[in-house]
């Protein structure tokens, strides 16, 4: 566990062992929640902005599939595709 000071203006500092694990660089977008557990203790979860955008696009393109009749049929389609234009 690696712990920080809060400053007067609000600002504090990532440890170095953190922003290397995460691959965090100098202007790095974070999203901060609080979370109430079970119990009713809050605590604070710090995300790095570029996973929580990647999370919001899971399951985007479930509906194409849908259009073409299946994820499978999709694939088949498109690697023919493929192969017609290799030709």
């Amino acid at each position: 566990m690696y712990q920080s000071t809060l400053s007067i203006q609000g600002q504090t500092t990532v440890p170095v062992q953190i922003r290397n694990e995460l691959g965090l660089v100098a202007g790095a977008q974070m999203v901060w929640e609080t979370i109430k557990d079970r119990l009713g203790v809050k605590y604070v979860r710090i995300t790095p902005a570029s996973t929580v955008m990647l999370k919001s696009l899971r399951g985007i393109g479930k509906d194409l599939y849908k259009k073409y009749g299946g994820g499978q049929k999709y694939l088949v389609q498109e690697r023919s595709a493929w192969d017609k234009k290799s030709i």
